[in-house]
């Protein structure tokens, strides 16, 4: 299958919203949605510091790196 937005080969199947990405489309995709999933819901303030509890798996270490990338004041704690 291929990408639904380029012709590259597809990294990822998602059931809902029934599409196939390339790993560029998908992390951009995966972070447009926690964006805006943040501004929609008031989650968090752009001055706000945040405290990511880090397990040492994926869901942890993804979540540091995203809030890091959009600038958000962000301490890890293990």
């Amino acid at each position: 299958m291929r990408c639904k937005f380029c012709d590259r080969p597809a990294f990822i199947k998602l059931h809902y919203p029934k599409m196939y990405l390339c790993e560029e489309h998908f992390k951009e995709y995966f972070e447009r949605k926690v964006k805006r999933t943040i501004e929609r819901y008031g989650m968090l303030k752009p001055d706000d510091k945040v405290l990511v509890v880090v397990s040492g798996g994926k869901d942890s270490a993804v979540t540091a790196h995203v809030l890091k990338k959009f600038g958000y004041n962000i301490e890890c704690l293990h």
